[in-house]
């Protein structure tokens, strides 16, 4: 079975993505798109997935499956405290925990294989990312899902011999991986900043707040965000509000957009509406209607 899907908003994209349990923002400006093609083969499933804006995820990986990620970008990614480079593979076991932050425009092939098919294989595969000794086996790989991505019609044979073509080669650089990236210490102290202020972010906490609660300077927390995610943490912490307001608004569709602020603690309405449009381009309401 192949589909293709055109998106508009973040929550749609990881929608058709049932498989990924996972908490999703948008991070820049702009209106967002993105493109999934899906194929289910011999119980296998295959993702690719081609977006225009930066997003940041967490989340957990299914039960059933390995999950096997590889990106093409010439952007700034990070997974779970590693910096990628382009020979980066992510290898996550059934149940594991991820998180991760892309700073642009990517394309990324995600492989769900069945966790029994992998122990039989690769006994000891864990949790984490990996070199993989052949850049060459990945642009095979991107290759390969950019001519399933076409919309052209392609026959059901070819389908099946490209997406088996595909698995073949992902397990091809399971064999070839090299040793698991050092952990990048910055990423690991973000994480814990950008989480704390996820659960708080209805008290609009100072930023000097924040860089008490951590202990660390004020210079060094902005430094730390640039370096991270290019932007300062008030302006991340804007990010969180509009998005976790744009998903309210997704699970509160019977409410109108003056309740679901009011809810959200937001008393300055049209203030917000007006940060609303500026980072998604669309009012609220606008929102609503495009959503639904």
């Amino acid at each position: 079975m192949k589909n293709n899907y055109n998106i508009t908003s973040v929550e749609s994209l990881f929608e058709k993505m049932p498989l990924m349990i996972s908490d999703n923002l948008q991070i820049k400006k702009g209106l967002f798109s993105s493109t999934l093609l899906e194929i289910e083969i011999d119980r296998n499933i295959i993702h690719h997935v081609s977006t225009s804006s930066a997003i940041s995820s967490e989340g957990v990986s299914p039960k059933e499956f390995y999950m096997f990620i590889i990106f093409d970008s010439i952007e700034k990614q990070v997974f779970m405290n590693c910096t990628l480079d382009n020979n980066s593979i992510i290898v996550l076991e059934p149940l594991s925990e991820y998180y991760a932050h892309i700073l642009g425009p990517h394309s990324a092939l995600i492989i769900y294989i069945p966790k029994e098919t992998i122990k039989m294989s690769f006994a000891n595969l864990t949790t984490g990312v990996y070199k993989t000794e052949s850049k060459k086996v990945f642009n095979e790989i991107f290759l390969l899902s950019r001519v399933l991505s076409k919309p052209c019609t392609i026959n059901r044979k070819l389908i099946q011999y490209y997406s088996n073509l595909i698995i073949y080669k992902m397990r091809l650089c399971l064999l070839m991986i090299d040793r698991k990236h050092t952990e990048n210490r910055q990423s690991i102290m973000f994480y814990k900043i950008s989480n704390f202020m996820k659960k708080e972010y209805k008290e609009n906490l100072e930023i000097k707040e924040i860089s008490e609660y951590f202990q660390i300077p004020e210079r060094t927390l902005h430094y730390l965000f640039f370096q991270q995610i290019g932007l300062s943490p008030k302006e991340y912490q804007k990010v969180i509000q509009m998005n976790y307001l744009k998903q309210e608004i997704i699970k509160n569709s019977n409410l109108t957009i003056s309740n679901i602020m009011s809810n959200q603690g937001m008393s300055s309405q049209s203030y917000i509406t007006k940060k609303f449009k500026l980072h998604f381009h669309m009012t609220p309401n606008e929102f609503k209607k495009r959503y639904f």
